[in-house]
């Protein structure tokens, strides 16, 4: 069986350097199909790596040559940093899966940060309304500036949505993101940061309209986010000047 690498290269004073600082090394199938920098759980202020696969997410602490977390995970989608959502200290982890092929669910599953990483075991749990695509999730930040981090998530076709976070985590308080009812729309989320300077994070939401075997009308929606909510219509719409199926912007990170 042949092994699937995922390289991490440090920054430095001139820019990214060209050696690999770690290379890590697995035979779990599609190993890297995503690779995020979760930044801190247990609060050391170093580092962490998390690598997904069809069957696992390892988790790399503070640089080390292995991993020290096992998630394991079926029909893998996506993960990324979830920043803080019970505002406890520590980072948490947000990854989905698609379960069935016909008509299957996405579920999207929160994983607590602590002072010896991530919980294995989800803290929550949900499910999307079913679909015929995938499911994208991201740590949209503090999009309502309650102090607690947010969850955005969409599935392609579908529909999109930003879930809040509390003091017991992902609460059942949510605002569904208005799309252009593509089947396009909800490919690719992810946290903006706070474009405007408003004290807010702001969400995007890829659009790109799926067209027979092409992306046309490639729109991007940013919701921003306000005092306890988050725009549910797009505050901005982006669109490339060469607008003509291009696969513009269907991900984002």
């Amino acid at each position: 069986m042949y092994a699937s690498r995922t390289y991490v290269f440090r920054g430095s004073a001139s820019g990214i350097t060209t050696t690999p600082y770690r290379t890590y090394s697995s035979t779990q199938t599609n190993f890297g199909r995503r690779v995020r920098g979760l930044g801190t759980s247990n609060n050391n202020d170093l580092g962490n790596v998390a690598v997904g696969s069809d069957n696992a997410i390892s988790v790399y602490y503070d640089g080390a040559a292995a991993a020290a977390t096992s998630i394991p995970v079926t029909s893998f989608t996506d993960l990324d940093a979830a920043w803080d959502v019970n505002n406890d200290g520590y980072a948490d982890l947000v990854h989905a899966n698609r379960v069935g092929v016909s008509a299957p669910m996405l579920n999207i599953y929160l994983h607590h940060g602590g002072p010896s990483g991530y919980f294995a075991n989800p803290s929550t749990s949900f499910s999307t309304t079913a679909s015929a695509y995938g499911v994208w999730v991201a740590g949209a930040g503090d999009v309502d500036g309650d102090g607690y981090g947010d969850l955005l998530y969409s599935y392609q076709g579908g529909a999109a949505a930003v879930r809040f976070g509390s003091s017991a985590g992902v609460s059942a308080r949510l605002v569904a993101l208005t799309g252009s009812g593509t089947t396009g729309y909800g490919r690719g989320v992810a946290r903006l940061g706070d474009l405007n300077r408003d004290g807010y994070a702001d969400a995007w939401v890829g659009d790109p309209d799926w067209s027979g075997e092409f992306l046309c009308s490639d729109d991007q929606r940013i919701h921003r986010g306000a005092a306890g909510t988050v725009a549910g219509r797009p505050s901005q719409i982006v669109t490339p000047a060469d607008n003509g199926c291009r696969s513009y912007g269907p991900s984002l990170y």
